[in-house]
């Protein structure tokens, strides 16, 4: 980029455009302000009156959708982007030994949304843990519901189907004016890995009335068809043993095409002690079908001992998600991209259920290609 020239000034207007003209700086005094970070060559350049790497031009986005159009120019024009952040580095990273554009990102100070570890106190009634609107998914609701012997709760699923697995106790619906009792199979997850649920549609009315201590998850999401409720029991589930050691599972399928739900597919995965699950790491965010489809998910975690972990890994091919958690009992993951995959410590029992919506029903995912080759 050379300053006055005819390029220099069109490529200005159109970073002018994108983030405003009071965002956009070449003044040489703001540029050299860059050249310099806690790099200690950079000070030497600094103490020795020599001049460091400068930017061409210094632009300030202040939103994501700023810094995409900032991008889009610098990659039609083949120009070299540095990113700024407080100017504190110690490596010299930041320095913008190419010229070109310095991104600085001190405008974009605002807290958009927290999600700190998405975990579950346990609570009587219904308890609200991922709220679409509220939380990185935009297809898929969590929840739980606890209650004693005798408690009553009234449900209403609004514009969702609405999917409720048994984890703990037995409890009896009421709708439609018909009641279905004594639905639950276990009083933990780890006693049963067949697990009773009851399916309701859209703009349904229900009443569950606990019988002992109960548990159930509570998974949604928004439907435009209305089918009708549905029991499912213990005969309903398959149980399939995936994988091998030491990637190995057993894993239950019970809500999907075989259930009335047009949209969810959920399912329970009970991880071989210290093995790895979902390996070789896959996604589900590509329209490619058959062989994969967009769609959300859900991890919910629990362990026994209950002071287990697993550790919960999600990635993209470009580098842009980089993430490794520690989930502990009674915590979710939502996984709204990328690659996956969850390793179970050694010793204990770890067993997650897992839930999804998207644009198609069922189970339709690609494998990382670099890592395919591993389960071949």
């Amino acid at each position: 980029m050379q300053d006055k020239s005819l390029m220099f000034y069109m490529i200005r207007s159109e970073l002018e455009d994108a983030v405003g003209t009071e965002n956009v700086s070449a003044k040489e005094m703001e540029r050299a302000v860059y050249s310099v970070d806690y790099f200690w060559l950079s000070r030497k350049w600094q103490y020795a009156g020599e001049a460091g790497p400068m930017p061409d031009i210094v632009v300030r986005p202040g939103s994501v959708e700023e810094v995409s159009k900032v991008l889009k120019i610098a990659n039609y024009y083949k120009i070299p982007v540095t990113t700024w952040g407080g100017g504190s580095g110690s490596q010299g990273g930041a320095l913008p030994v190419d010229g070109g554009i310095l991104l600085d990102i001190k405008r974009m100070d605002k807290i958009i949304d927290t999600n700190l570890e998405a975990g579950y106190v346990p609570a009587k009634g219904y308890t609200k843990i991922c709220e679409i609107g509220k939380c990185s998914l935009k297809k898929l609701e969590f929840g739980i519901i606890e209650l004693d012997a005798g408690q009553k709760l009234d449900f209403y699923t609004e514009d969702r189907e609405v999917a409720f697995i048994m984890l703990e106790g037995h409890c009896d619906v009421a709708c439609n004016g018909e009641v279905w009792e004594n639905i639950g199979n276990r009083r933990s997850v780890f006693e049963n890995r067949r697990a009773e649920s009851f399916y309701m549609p859209r703009e349904q009315a229900l009443e569950i009335t606990a019988r002992d201590q109960i548990k159930i998850a509570v998974c949604g999401t928004p439907v435009a068809e209305k089918t009708r409720p549905q029991v499912l029991r213990e005969d309903h589930v398959v149980l399939k043993l995936l994988g091998e050691q030491p990637y190995q599972r057993e894993t239950s399928f019970i809500i999907d095409g075989n259930s009335n739900a047009k949209v969810l597919t959920i399912g329970e995965s009970y991880c071989t002690k210290g093995n790895w699950t979902g390996f070789p790491p896959h996604k589900h965010d590509t329209d490619n079908m058959p062989s994969e489809c967009i769609a959300e998910e859900i991890y919910y975690f629990l362990f026994e001992p209950r002071q287990g972990f697993a550790v919960q890994c999600m990635y993209t091919s470009d580098g842009s998600l980089d993430e490794a958690y520690r989930v502990k009992n009674d915590e979710l993951v939502e996984l709204p991209y990328g690659y996956h995959t969850t390793v179970s410590t050694p010793g204990y029992q770890t067993y997650f259920l897992w839930l999804m919506a998207g644009d198609y029903q069922g189970f339709n995912r690609s494998n990382d290609p670099e890592h395919d080759w591993i389960g071949k």
